[in-house]
């Protein structure tokens, strides 16, 4: 391997190693599974030396809520197949233009929905999400994150029951980069301002994370109304918030286990409110 290319690929974040890998992927379907089976085989023929690998390379890059992210995508995965913007280089950002064209969906099937409106809208929509994915690898950290807000703002407005669906599906193709994407912003630290030689300075500012925690945790809320038993939302919040977070995680949990016992009634037994309790206070002794 060339010595320039070696130092490019040490010097890169999880992030993007995951997003080459894809891209490799989507290019070269073929190498996809050669991948697979080199991963495979390197397990397989000696766990211990992989095993002691994992505990000897112990960095701030490794994400230890539990969960083994997907590194090789699905070659049908319409999410990296599909992008509004040239591969070679991205224009100026412009996140209000990227607002308006989120707020048309709902005014297009207000007009009318058809089949395929609703599937214009869908394409339209995944190549958005592509386009965040290819500011990550542009390392335009703060306009992928301010992208993915847009779009999960709108799901959790719930304008429309068929826009609900189609921005369900999108986001679930992309909550595995933009989790990892939040978690290693939230864990890496920078050098910033007047003082940037002794002051480090997270990446992503408090008001950021807590912005984004109180998205996930108003998305799980909705989850728990459909009764999802596999979600991951609550792993994901835990993952990117800090020590410092617990209270005002603490706050949004206490928050509606209080609105709930405001609304629940000594006749009428709801079987959903008490779910929503069960995991509530659960998630709590997490925290």
């Amino acid at each position: 391997m060339p010595p320039e290319l070696e130092l490019r690929l040490q010097a890169s974040n999880k992030t993007e190693l995951i997003l080459l890998l894809q891209e490799l992927a989507t290019r070269h379907p073929d190498l996809l599974a050669e991948m697979q089976t080199i991963l495979e085989t390197s397990i397989q023929t000696s766990p211990i030396e992989y095993e002691d690998d994992l505990n000897n390379e112990v960095t701030e890059d490794w994400d230890f809520s539990g969960d083994d992210l997907t590194l090789l995508p699905s070659p049908s995965s319409q999410l990296l197949q599909r992008s509004s913007l040239p591969q070679s280089a991205l224009p100026t950002v412009d996140l209000e233009r990227y607002g308006q064209r989120i707020a048309d969906y709902h005014k297009r099937l207000k007009q009318k929905k058809t089949l395929a409106v609703k599937q214009a809208i869908k394409d339209d929509l995944i190549a958005l999400l592509q386009d965040a994915e290819h500011y990550t690898t542009q390392r335009d950290y703060a306009n992928a994150i301010a992208l993915y807000a847009l779009v999960l703002d709108e799901r959790l407005a719930e304008r429309d029951t068929a826009l609900t669906t189609i921005l369900d599906q999108a986001l679930n193709e992309a909550m595995p980069i933009l989790e990892t994407l939040l978690s290693d912003m939230s864990s890496y630290t920078t050098f910033d301002g007047e003082d940037s030689e002794t002051e480090l300075h997270p990446r992503l500012s408090t008001e950021q994370r807590e912005g984004w925690l109180a998205r996930f945790f108003t998305l799980w809320l909705k989850h728990l109304d459909k009764s999802y038993t596999d979600d991951i939302l609550p792993e994901i919040i835990l993952d990117i918030a800090w020590a410092n977070d617990s209270i005002f995680l603490r706050n949004l949990v206490q928050h509606e286990l209080e609105r709930l016992r405001k609304n629940s009634s000594s006749n009428i037994v709801d079987f959903k409110q008490q779910y929503r309790t069960r995991m509530l206070d659960k998630f709590l002794k997490e925290i």
